[in-house]
């Protein structure tokens, strides 16, 4: 999947899904839902690449709630916004988020980067946020790490 966030100047976010899996779509809806954040919808037109496309929008007190439960921050302002991910700890008794190898899905070099997230859906919206950062096709999260 592919998540292009837009900060505008008054703080509002847009972020634009682009998938052909529903379930990659449907985890940015229900990360929104666990933030407790409430939110429209827009669909999208399809991209170059034939992917479906929804667009969320985010308004500027929300935004916050959202960073805290992906446990990332939005840096910059309209095309330029990317993500900047916060410092992950561990429980002593070794609880805490798993890794997560998210893998660049376009062609060679096939980078990767070692994400933690809570739960799959959680991985699937971090790992396309930093295949946007990265400016990478889209990007597929799987346990484990690079």
């Amino acid at each position: 999947m592919l998540l292009i966030p837009r900060l505008n100047f008054n703080d509002n976010l847009t972020l634009d899904a682009y998938s052909f899996s529903s379930i990659e779509i449907d985890a940015v809806g229900f990360i929104l839902e666990r933030a407790r954040i409430r939110t429209v919808n827009e669909r999208l037109t399809k991209d170059r690449k034939g992917r479906f496309g929804l667009r969320f929008y985010v308004t500027a007190p929300d935004v916050p709630k959202l960073e805290n439960t992906l446990n990332l921050k939005f840096v910059g302002r309209e095309d330029d916004t990317k993500v900047k991910l916060g410092d992950t700890y561990f429980n002593a008794d070794g609880g805490g988020p798993s890794s997560y190898r998210c893998s660049r899905i376009d062609t060679p070099p096939h980078n990767c980067e070692t994400i933690y997230a809570d739960d799959e859906k959680e991985a699937i919206v971090k790992c396309a946020l930093i295949a946007n950062s990265k400016n990478w096709l889209g990007g597929v999260p799987s346990l484990g790490s690079c």
